[in-house]
């Protein structure tokens, strides 16, 4: 980082691969080193894609700088043709905020554990912003509730005219994460015309009335936004929904759900822990039962809950090592390419084992 002061007090210029130069001012320095926002460092932007992807291993934090550096850059341009005029002046610093802070609740490895079933990341963010660090560096901004109309704003629940800025079909949060993921995996799909959408946002009024605005997009700019919704879906077909990534993802979330059942790791714990931690936890303990062959009524129970189809990996390769993994009705064992039902999500009594952990958590109409 380099260093200065400016007219507004102190700032530090942080070099990003993406975005050039990223100017960070007051407040939202402080708020980078507090301790959950530190941690966004330890949490990988796109969980698992790194297996596939080699260079998918930037994480949370630079990209929470990346929003918070457009989040600047679309406030200048409203500012500069004067839609910011009828609004209190700290709002677009709470934007700003909220944009550098929008991923505060992620767990490790992004939203794979959400998908498990806990918490959303952005119903988390109200836990890592009442921290005292982040409580103090907010309250020296003299922005009244900020932590409250923060959390709003990343909940989508604000009636702010530039909530969409943040949580929206055109929030910069997407605007940054497809233009990063596609720089970081080597792929050329995540291409966005950038300025010319940012050049396009203003802010109309709503069809209710009332005097409500929000922020949409001047008919110049549809290409742009074109070029984003066509970037989301590629990189969601080739990157975040390649097979071998939801593989893994799959593999991890039964894992931790039946760790979760087993009472070998505590939810609340998970939330405010890295990636490298969360994997090394199981791996301390003296008791794996995770790693365990299972017994042949839990490889029973297993094929009676699936009709004899398991394609959660986690408990299928469990089954597969065991003599007695065998299809019900058939002479041979389970082989990868079986087929069977799709499964509904499961909504069982508490597992009495890991394995049973993982069949009953199986969610297998997912993907």
């Amino acid at each position: 980082m380099s260093e200065g002061r400016g007219p507004s007090g102190d700032f530090e210029v942080v070099r990003d691969p993406l975005w050039n130069n990223i100017r960070l001012d007051g407040a939202a320095l402080e708020l980078l080193d507090s301790a959950p926002f530190q941690r966004l460092r330890y949490i990988r932007q796109l969980g698992h894609a790194f297996l596939v992807y080699p260079g998918a291993t930037h994480t949370r934090f630079e990209h929470a700088l990346g929003a918070y550096h457009l989040a600047g850059r679309a406030l200048g341009l409203l500012g500069e043709r004067g839609e910011l005029a009828a609004l209190p002046p700290h709002d677009a610093l709470l934007v700003r905020l909220a944009a550098l802070l929008h991923d505060i609740g992620h767990y490790p490895f992004s939203h794979a554990l959400e998908e498990a079933g806990l918490l959303s990341h952005e119903d988390l963010a109200a836990e890592h912003l009442a921290h005292p660090e982040v409580t103090a560096a907010l309250a020296r901004t003299g922005l009244p509730d900020a932590a409250a109309r923060i959390a709003e704003l990343i909940t989508g629940r604000s009636t702010s005219p530039l909530q969409g800025l943040i949580s929206g079909s055109l929030d910069l949060d997407k605007i940054d994460y497809l233009t990063r993921d596609a720089r970081m995996c080597g792929v050329p799909y995540g291409t966005v015309d950038v300025d010319r959408l940012l050049h396009s946002l203003t802010l109309v009024p709503l069809p209710e009335g009332e005097g409500r605005r929000a922020i949409a997009v001047r008919e110049k700019g549809a290409s742009a936004l074109e070029s984003l919704t066509f970037a989301k879906y590629q990189m969601y077909r080739n990157v975040y929904w390649h097979h071998a990534v939801r593989a893994a993802t799959t593999m991890f979330k039964r894992a931790v759900r039946a760790a979760i059942a087993c009472g070998q790791i505590a939810v609340a714990w998970i939330a405010h822990t890295t990636a490298a931690a969360l994997v090394e936890r199981p791996r301390q303990m003296d008791d794996a039962p995770l790693a365990r062959q299972p017994g042949p009524d839990e490889i029973d129970y297993a094929l009676e809950r699936v009709g004899g189809f398991m394609p959660c990996v986690f408990a299928h390769n469990a089954l597969h090592v065991s003599s007695a993994g065998t299809r019900k009705g058939s002479t041979g064992p389970l082989k990868d390419d079986d087929s069977g039902p799709q499964l509904s999500r499961c909504r069982l009594p508490r597992p009495r084992s890991p394995v049973r952990a993982a069949v009953d958590s199986c969610q297998c109409c997912e993907y």
